[in-house]
């Protein structure tokens, strides 16, 4: 008895008898034979030790290629390239585009002459006698005495055209244009702006950065004044729009929207679908017929000499949802001209991380320091947002923030920096170098979806000297009075020339362009090219994982005697049977 004890004992030492043993070689020998895997199965079915060999070091060799070349597709899949698609779609019906529209001079002179609070900028406009009537507009000829008046008649250039005044009058003389009073008088008492240090104004020229330098005094002035005020000093839009057609039907002014800009005074924007009842206008056919038309006064006799370097009407195209700025974007228009604008749509599409490594968004992001300047708008603005990122650092760092940043809602009531004031300024001009040379990070990306007009502009001159009659019954149009400058027939082109803009605003045609990002390399074509590689070199598949997992599987069940359930039984029990007629019982 304790003979034979030892003797099973030795037979179990390993943890797995010689039966056990030999069924485990069996199985896993047969089910490489069987495997799709070539290599393997080959060594398997392989009946000499040379040709196991053999077959090992090509299966070797096989699976150092395989590697080589898969590790080479996952670095590429991980560079996260992407390519750049331009697809020409089109439809039966396109939103129309906002249009915003600013008259260039953003003050009236007949406003500006009843505030004292703007002589220090514009002291050359400002007549000795305060209640000096306002030359008459460019271009437009007066005889040589008032009515019932006698004297001299000189003539003194004013813009591109001449205007003559009479030297002595002893009567009427000029009429005054006629100006609205505000309700709180005609003075505003408001603090006037101090230019920097060793600088005057008689100094200046209309060079870019005099032009700006005016720009932020302007808007210095503008921000002390309430909203009414800054809207009464300004070109109204019942005077500036004096007609409107829609696809050829009449609008007014009351379907355009007001917006303020420290550049441009009032702008007014057709279709952003903000007004009550009203929605956002479309289009089912291309060209001028069946866009927008306006006839545009821009009352040249009231602007202003020093600022203004141009006439004329500034004109931006945005999608809606987007604040309009007129100041970054946009053209101008000058009048004299029929000037259409054929626009075509385009759609921008952006991949986010971790194709963009900045990434992109769709919404407004819910830091409030980078939407203050889109003041609620519902889309989402790169130049909004870089916009309120430094009018927010101005405002934490300087303790205020420049003029021209304070014109919405949210920003109304900042406190603003006064050019007078060199600590503020220079906190502004540093704060601005960093943003400049990168050491501020605002955290403003790209709009994923990014909708843009791309615009065709060509002009035609109007009003022509071919028909003098129907030159005349321009005039009409215009909300302003007119009689007091005498035009006639001969000279009524010229006012027409300098006074009218004429703008033709339509879609060329209904096709639009996309232009889309695209992965170079997605999950799926790794998953292929690893799979193509795989079975190129080793003849691997997905099917031939389920295969070793079998064989892994049958094995264990082997180890722990559940041979009756596992997936190859009938060819295990066949072993099985074999062992046991060869004496491994």
């Amino acid at each position: 008895m304790p003979t034979k004890h030892l003797k099973v004992v030795s037979q179990h030492n390993g943890g797995i008898s010689a039966r056990k043993k030999r069924l485990l070689a069996i199985t896993i020998t047969k089910g490489f034979e069987d495997c799709g895997a070539q290599g393997i199965s080959n060594m398997a079915r392989a009946q000499t030790t040379q040709a196991r060999i053999i077959w090992a070091i090509l299966t070797i060799v096989a699976v150092a290629f395989c590697i080589v070349m898969a590790v080479d597709l996952i670095d590429k899949y991980y560079r996260f390239e992407y390519d750049v698609q331009l697809e020409i779609s089109f439809k039966p019906q396109l939103d129309f585009p906002v249009v915003t529209i600013c008259n260039l001079n953003p003050i009236k002179k007949s406003e500006m002459l009843k505030r004292p609070a703007f002589k220090p900028l514009f002291a050359k406009d400002f007549p000795d006698d305060p209640i000096a009537p306002l030359p008459t507009t460019a271009g437009s000829t007066m005889s040589g005495s008032g009515t019932g008046g006698t004297g001299t008649a000189t003539k003194e250039k004013t813009g591109t055209g001449t205007s003559t005044r009479s030297g002595t009058s002893t009567s009427t003389g000029t009429p005054k244009p006629r100006v609205r009073r505000g309700k709180t008088g005609v003075n505003d008492d408001i603090e006037r702006p101090t230019p920097p240090a060793n600088l005057t104004f008689d100094d200046l020229d209309a060079s870019s950065e005099n032009y700006n330098l005016f720009s932020e005094i302007n808007a210095e002035l503008f921000n002390k004044l309430s909203n009414q005020k800054m809207y009464d000093i300004g070109t109204k839009a019942s005077e500036f729009i004096a007609k409107c057609t829609f696809k050829q039907k009449p609008c007014a002014a009351s379907n355009f929207t007001f917006s303020f800009n420290y550049l441009y005074g009032n702008c007014f924007s057709f279709n952003t679908g903000t007004l009550r009842r009203q929605k956002i206008e479309s289009v089912n056919y291309p060209g001028p017929l069946y866009g927008l038309q306006l006839y545009l006064d821009i009352n040249k006799g009231e602007y202003i000499s020093r600022e203004v370097p141009a006439a004329g009407v500034r004109v931006a195209i945005t999608p809606q949802g987007i604040r309009p700025n007129p100041a970054d974007e946009g053209f101008d228009v000058a009048p004299g001209s029929l000037t259409s604008i054929g626009l075509k749509m385009r759609n921008i599409t952006r991949l986010s991380k971790p194709y963009n490594p900045e990434g992109c968004l769709n919404n407004p992001p819910r830091n409030s320091s980078l939407t203050l300047y889109e003041n609620g708008t519902a889309k989402y603005s790169y130049k909004g947002c870089i916009k309120s990122c430094i009018a927010s650092l101005q405002y934490n760092t300087c303790g205020c923030i420049a003029p021209r940043y304070s014109f919405t809602a949210s920003t109304k009531g900042f406190t603003i920096c006064k050019l007078s004031n060199k600590t503020e300024t220079n906190c502004q001009e540093k704060l601005e170098r960093e943003f400049i040379n990168g050491k501020i990070k605002c955290g403003c990306v790209r709009a994923c979806n990014e909708k843009s007009f791309e615009a065709t502009i060509s002009q035609a001159q109007m009003p022509t000297e071919v028909n003098l009659d129907s030159n005349y019954e321009l005039l009409e149009y215009f909300k302003r009075s007119v009689t007091h400058l005498r035009l006639t027939r001969k000279n009524v082109t010229t006012f027409l020339r300098e006074n009218l803009v004429s703008l033709n605003i339509y879609y060329d045609e209904l096709n639009f362009e996309t232009i889309k990002q695209t992965p170079r390399y997605s999950s799926v074509d790794l998953a292929s090219d690893i799979g193509g590689v795989l079975g190129l070199w080793i003849g691997v598949s997905v099917l031939t994982v389920f295969e070793f997992a079998e064989i892994l599987m049958d094995t264990l069940l082997i180890i722990f005697g559940k041979e009756k359930i596992a997936s190859r039984r009938n060819t295990i029990t066949e072993f099985k049977a074999q062992l046991e007629a060869n004496g491994f019982a």
